[in-house]
């Protein structure tokens, strides 16, 4: 699987031929997965990658202009010298420049596909319930209907808080635990009942299902969506910013 690297804008060299076949190369990658319904891990790099460059532009853009400036000569439309930054290695920047401009529109149309893809299968999701649901809900289980293998895999779920000075960000881990086959004798309420005689120390957990009314790849897809709508679910907010590791 191809990766971009975080400091692939820097590191080697500066040449921007180079600098726009790996990012094109990458997006190549990502537009294969896209097609796939795969979001992930790419969905999130491109964000992060999205940021970093956002970031870096307007960094290089205060770099520039605290750089020292020499008097050039005259702006006779505003009646004052004209000044430029002395920039020991000016090509250099305007190298980085070019490829930093020519790479953000180039990931917003990727973003913007995924983002589409992600609003979608958000709609053929849906998570609810099982029993009654304790107050405490920040631990639990969630039995994730994988239709595609007509069984539903359990998994052991801890939400906390990311960054306590906002509480908008949460992150979500899960552990994989065990499936059933989907039987009439194997139904949400029994596997919930098997789980509480298996672990004393929830004797109520909060339990939920999460199933896709179409079929997605699990790891790539399914799962982390799945822990982004149970945190949002959990939450009752869906415009709730949630990491999922």
């Amino acid at each position: 699987m191809k990766r971009l690297s975080e400091n692939w804008i820097t590191e080697k060299n500066n040449d921007k031929e180079y600098k726009q076949y790996i990012l094109l190369a990458y997006l190549k990658e990502v537009e294969k997965h896209f097609r796939n319904t795969k979001l992930y891990p790419h969905y999130p790099e491109l964000k992060y990658h999205h940021k970093l460059l956002t970031e870096f532009a307007q960094n290089t853009t205060d770099l520039v202009s605290s750089f020292p400036k020499k008097p050039v000569g005259m702006d006779m439309e505003k009646y004052r010298l004209a000044y430029e930054n002395e920039i020991e290695n000016p090509k250099m920047i305007n190298e980085i420049n070019e490829i930093v401009e020519f790479s953000i529109p180039k990931i917003e149309n990727f973003l913007e596909e995924g983002n589409q893809i992600l609003d979608f299968i958000e709609q053929q999701v849906y998570v609810e319930p099982i029993g009654i649901v304790p107050l405490e809900k920040d631990e639990g289980y969630f039995l994730l209907v994988d239709h595609n293998h007509k069984k539903m895999l359990v998994y052991q779920y801890h939400i906390t808080l990311f960054d306590k000075s906002d509480a908008a960000h949460r992150k979500i881990k899960a552990r994989y635990m065990m499936s059933f086959k989907k039987t009439y004798r194997n139904t949400m309420e029994s596997i919930k009942s098997t789980l509480i005689g298996k672990n004393q120390k929830l004797p109520n957990p909060a339990t939920f299902s999460i199933e896709s009314a179409m079929p997605l790849p699990l790891n790539e897809t399914y799962l982390p969506i799945a822990k982004m709508m149970l945190a949002q679910h959990i939450d009752g907010k869906d415009d709730q910013q949630n990491l999922v590791n």
